[in-house]
């Protein structure tokens, strides 16, 4: 191989792990990201274009009334759903995804589907277990 091929080669390779490095972590240091996020159900817009940038590490809440699309939002974010419009990447990579990039999300939403014997700790590693986490004490 010509020296010249070399260097073209080795570049092409430092761009792809840039490329790698940039999926994992977000172009821009945003752990999730949404642009004009929608999701209609019928003629119901339950969300409707919502644009969020939240980094890693960051806290966020998200408040309103009921019917507001709250969980819509979440069940779009973790993958559950899909939007009926715009975009949204979470660690890295757009959703809707397939299922690997789906497991790597967790959501645990509502009282309801939380084990009152159970701490808190409790649940999310148990959540975490049935998502197959090999290290689900971490991820706690």
């Amino acid at each position: 191989m010509s020296a010249e091929r070399a260097g073209a080669s080795l570049q092409s390779d430092e761009a792809a792990a840039s490329r790698r490095m940039a999926l994992h972590h977000g172009s821009v240091g945003h752990a999730i990201e949404a642009n004009g996020l929608k999701r209609a159900f019928g003629r119901r817009m339950a969300v409707n274009g919502v644009d969020l940038r939240i980094r890693a590490g960051d806290c966020m809440a998200i408040f309103g009334p009921n019917g507001a699309g709250k969980t819509t939002l979440l069940r779009l974010l973790g993958g559950l759903l899909k939007p009926s419009a715009g975009t949204a990447v979470v660690g890295g990579v757009r959703l809707p995804a397939g299922d690997e990039a789906r497991g790597a999300v967790g959501l645990i939403a509502h009282a309801t589907m939380l084990y009152g014997a159970l701490s808190a700790r409790e649940n999310v590693e148990f959540a975490a277990r049935l998502h197959g986490v090999r290290d689900y004490r971490a991820a706690a």
